[in-house]
């Protein structure tokens, strides 16, 4: 899909092939997605917020959002770490932390979607570890909700594995805590899931007892089964062993196109979302020979 540009300035290049004159189309770079996060309680309208991440170390974005009952009865706080560039994994970790305020018990439904760039396209495997714990002031549980799991696993919006299923139960008979932990598809991931994943996420569905607190933790693990290799020469578009004058038409079929998932252009050698001048000389550093002749340079 080509976005609105403006246009920019005009580059003259010239190299082993005949002079260039390309205009540059001034185009917004790409940013990760924001996450889609909601609170459903029964008898109230779901609250839905779309978080945008905060960037962390090795590329990650961090959502972090709270929810609040416009009559104090409860309290929602998220803060999740999701690994949405990885190739050919990614993954989510961090907690959930859900108290009811109430003096009635309350059952609460909690999703967490965010796209994932590449897609997962040759067969999705995922897996996990987490702990469910319960905080209490007197006797009381957290139980399944309307939902088969109590901590779900998502792909492309739809439960799909789990840590937790229904039937559930975790209680106190006094004041206290009480945890459970529980583990699938490891090592690996190696859970089977659907063969094209665009989006991942989590779900968490259970009633719980007046004035007590829930927090789910975990690390969801997701992976194309067949893994990606990175290309050893990225500018060989067409995968010729060369960098040469089709390479070039490539990058002009693709010239001025934009991505949020800079990866599905193949056009994009700098991976700023993209095809543009940028790419252009990445192209004209990289031109001639490359693949066997590259790895033996670096044997």
């Amino acid at each position: 899909m080509r976005d609105q540009c403006r246009r920019g300035s005009v580059i003259a290049l010239s190299s082993v092939f005949a002079p260039l004159v390309v205009t540059t189309l001034a185009c917004a770079q790409a940013s990760p997605p924001p996450a889609s996060v909601s609170v459903s309680i029964p008898g109230a309208e779901p609250v839905k917020q779309s978080v945008d991440g905060t960037p962390v170390a090795g590329g990650s974005q961090l959502y972090v959002t709270s929810f609040a009952a416009p009559d104090g009865s409860w309290t929602v706080n998220v803060s999740l770490t999701v690994d949405w560039t990885s190739n050919p994994s990614t993954s989510i970790i961090g907690t959930v932390v859900t108290k009811n305020l109430s003096a009635e018990p309350i059952q609460f439904t909690i999703d967490f979607d965010v796209d994932i760039c590449p897609s997962i396209t040759e067969g999705a495997v995922n897996g996990g570890n987490g702990k469910l714990t319960l905080v209490t002031d007197g006797p009381g549980a957290m139980t399944c909700g309307d939902e088969p799991a109590v901590y779900g696993v998502k792909m492309n919006g739809e439960l799909d594995s789990a840590l937790f299923w229904c039937p559930f139960t975790l209680a106190t008979t006094g004041s206290g805590s009480m945890s459970s932990t529980a583990t699938f598809g490891l090592p690996g991931p190696s859970h089977p899931g659907p063969r094209n994943v665009s989006s991942i996420g989590t779900q968490l569905a259970f009633h719980l007892t007046p004035g007590d607190t829930a927090t789910a933790w975990g690390i969801l693990l997701f992976k194309d089964e067949n893994g990606v290799t990175p290309a050893l020469c990225p500018a060989d578009l067409d995968g010729n062993g060369a960098v040469d004058g089709s390479d070039l038409g490539e990058l002009f079929a693709q010239w001025g196109f934009e991505s949020s998932c800079p990866s599905s252009l193949s056009g994009d050698l700098t991976g700023d979302g993209e095809v543009n001048a940028d790419d252009l000389l990445e192209l004209i550093v990289s031109w001639g020979i490359c693949g066997d002749e590259l790895k033996n340079d670096n044997r």
